[in-house]
């Protein structure tokens, strides 16, 4: 990063970066001479084709249930789960 243009392609990678999966921190370190620097930037609007929502699915309190039982019950019981349930913000309960 040598350019004080460069700023806001620099911080729209990062957000695309941080909302990839897997979903996470990004990093940006902008030198002195780059924070000081002047610069004429566009306006940006925001509109439907320059950002992303995450949908999470969710399942209700009586799917848990039926779930809970359909495992307690079984005779081999086994939970495959996704890389999603290794997230700390998903299921902390079920990490042990």
């Amino acid at each position: 990063m040598t350019r004080t243009e460069r700023i806001p392609e620099i911080f729209r990678e990062a957000f695309r970066t941080a909302l990839a999966h897997p979903f996470g921190p990004v990093q940006i370190n902008l030198p002195r001479d780059v924070l000081v620097g002047t610069a004429r930037f566009a306006s940006v609007q925001h509109t439907a084709g320059n950002s992303r929502s995450i949908n999470v699915l969710v399942a209700s309190e009586s799917d848990v249930v039926q779930a809970t039982n359909i495992l307690l019950t079984a005779k081999q019981p086994v939970i495959v789960a996704g890389g999603g349930c290794r997230q700390r913000f998903h299921f902390p309960q079920k990490r042990r």
